[in-house]
């Protein structure tokens, strides 16, 4: 909020500063020569028209025109004609400033241009044309506007410029440095062929500047397009390695701002199990509230596109479109860019740019977001493979549980912490009873029907710290990882009684009921390795069945009980 204010203090403040010498200056313009001057502020004016936009700001020959009206008219007359062809220029050629920013650029040069008129009087200077007297004042006018002009300019962008990293302050010096080498002899040829042919002839003079500033404008252009060749390749590079999706969504964002300024960028990513877009990248001054926010399938104006299906630009006010009736961060931008990310018709995430600029993006920025977008697809997609394939590799296809060898692995962790800890480990075998019977009668494919609804059942008790699994055909094991022996019988009474009472289906119009025969050992009663106690487990087990079936036994309390093998 300080750092908001201070901006904005800045900003009238040097509009004001203008205002003030603009006025003083006004009546030092020599009326008579209106005609000239309108030529002048004409060249100007078209300067401002076809400048070099680059993502932290624009270069204009006009500079050629202001120099040419300080050796001809003097200070006042260069004043004004810099105010106004910027002012009018920019106006006319609007790329997305609000008024303020151009009224800032117009006194940006009013002020470049006063301080620069008042070291060249301090130097010495003379008015009324060229003359090798006035060579080192004049050097000293043109240093001290480039100067003046820039730092005004960065202490203007300086709490913005992190939205702008494809340009350093060095390229942003040298590329104006270059318009200034390019603009300062044309307006002294003006002013030199002035007095002999006149304003009219030696405007002329300045068509090859415009051609100039459009051959500058195509090498612009191609360094932006290398270094957007550059993000690009970045982001490729990085694909293989061994970042997570949410750092490499970050990646994403992070190189698509090198290239396309934006306030606010987030990467949308889709949640099979919540049904709702969860923010996976946020660039943002509001990035924490953002990412507590999550988007609805359907909800708002992302979530429509998301839909659709297709990429937009979005400006406020703009057909039919309210920015500020929507919600979320949406609502204070005046600009959207919107690509939906789409595999197999479905929809897996978006990417949204949003910016406080009108007409702030454009069909070349959503044509770089459309090639990220594969990218960002791509990165979603192998993150989604690797859980695929993890699971796959962890979990029984038909349960849900974790097989046999995985539950293993997470149990031989679990006891060998017990083991550590000295504290209680409880093995639970559990095992379906007349479970063939489902098979016989109503077909497999009905049994396991019956065992994936079990299986869903069953994994609830995972939010008990249960570590589940499958161990084969309709036998299950279950660790609790944060009970002792008398807990985890409690445990086994609610699931047996859970399991008991729940009417499984077992195809079209039958329904089944299960019970359960449920085996407990316990470390280091029982056994003193997992092998141990999943053997006396399973001897619990059948004790279990042959009592009658339906109950939990433990194996401690088998009196002379042998396992047949």
């Amino acid at each position: 909020m300080k750092r908001g204010l201070a901006h904005i203090f800045y900003t009238w403040l040097v509009i004001g500063c203008a205002g003030y010498f603009l006025k003083t200056y006004f009546y030092k313009i020599n009326q008579d020569l209106i005609n000239e001057l309108l030529i002048m502020l004409f060249l100007g004016i078209l300067a401002e028209c076809v400048a070099v936009t680059f993502p932290q700001g624009q270069l204009s020959a006009g500079f050629a025109v202001v120099l040419a009206a300080f050796v001809i008219y003097g200070g006042p007359t260069a004043v004004w004609i810099s105010f106004l062809a910027i002012l009018v220029g920019q106006g006319i050629a609007n790329r997305g400033n609000p008024v303020r920013a151009i009224l800032f650029n117009a006194s940006m040069y009013v002020l470049a241009a006063v301080g620069s008129a008042e070291v060249y009087s301090f130097l010495g200077g003379r008015q009324g044309g060229l003359s090798y007297e006035n060579a080192a004042p004049l050097l000293a006018f043109i240093c001290t506007f480039f100067l003046i002009n820039n730092l005004l300019l960065y202490i203007y962008q300086r709490p913005f410029r992190h939205n702008h990293l494809i340009l350093n302050m060095a390229d942003t010096l040298q590329w104006d440095g270059f318009t200034y080498l390019l603009a300062v002899p044309f307006g002294i040829l003006i002013a030199l062929l002035y007095k002999n042919i006149g304003i009219y002839g030696s405007s002329l003079f300045f068509l090859p500047v415009l051609v100039m500033q459009l051959i500058l404008r195509i090498y612009v252009n191609l360094a932006l397009a290398n270094r957007e060749l550059t993000a690009l390749y970045e982001v490729a590079r990085r694909l293989g390695g061994r970042e997570s999706l949410e750092e490499m969504l970050g990646i994403i964002l992070a190189q698509a701002r090198r290239v396309i300024p934006f306030h606010t960028g987030v990467i949308y990513v889709w949640s099979g199990e919540r049904k709702q877009f969860l923010p996976g990248a946020v660039i943002s001054p509001q990035a924490e509230l953002i990412r507590r926010q999550a988007l609805d399938g359907g909800e708002g104006i992302l979530g429509q596109l998301a839909e659709t299906g297709r990429p937009k630009i979005i400006f406020e006010g703009r057909a039919g479109y309210r920015l500020k009736a929507e919600q979320g961060w949406v609502q204070n931008q005046r600009s959207l860019l919107v690509i939906p990310l789409l595999t197999e018709g479905e929809a897996v995430g978006i990417i949204a740019l949003g910016d406080k600029r009108q007409n702030a993006f454009d069909e070349g920025n959503m044509q770089l977001m459309m090639i990220m977008s594969g990218q960002v697809k791509v990165a979603i997609t192998q993150t989604s493979m690797h859980k695929r394939l993890k699971s796959m590799a962890s979990r029984d296809p038909l349960t849900g549980l974790y097989n046999r060898r995985y539950f293993f692995l997470l149990a031989q962790a679990e006891f060998e912490r017990a083991l550590r800890e000295k504290k209680e480990f409880v093995l639970m075998l559990v095992d379906v009873d007349n479970f063939n019977n489902i098979n016989n009668r109503y077909g497999h494919a009905a049994g396991d029907a019956v065992l994936s609804q079990l299986g869903q059942l069953l994994s609830r008790y995972s939010e008990e710290n249960a570590i589940i699994g499958r161990c084969e055909g309709e036998e299950f094991a279950l660790v609790l990882t944060a009970a002792g022996e008398q807990l985890s019988r409690q445990v086994a009474d609610r699931l047996r009684r859970e399991v008991m009472g729940y009417s499984f289906a077992a195809g079209e119009d039958n329904f089944v009921r299960l019970t359960l025969s449920i085996g407990l050992a316990v470390f280091p009663r029982d056994g003193g390795d997992l092998g141990d106690l999943f053997k006396k487990a399973g001897q619990a087990v059948k004790k279990a069945k042959k009592n009658g079936k339906n109950r939990i036994v433990d194996f401690a309390k088998l009196e002379g009980y042998k396992d047949a093998t």
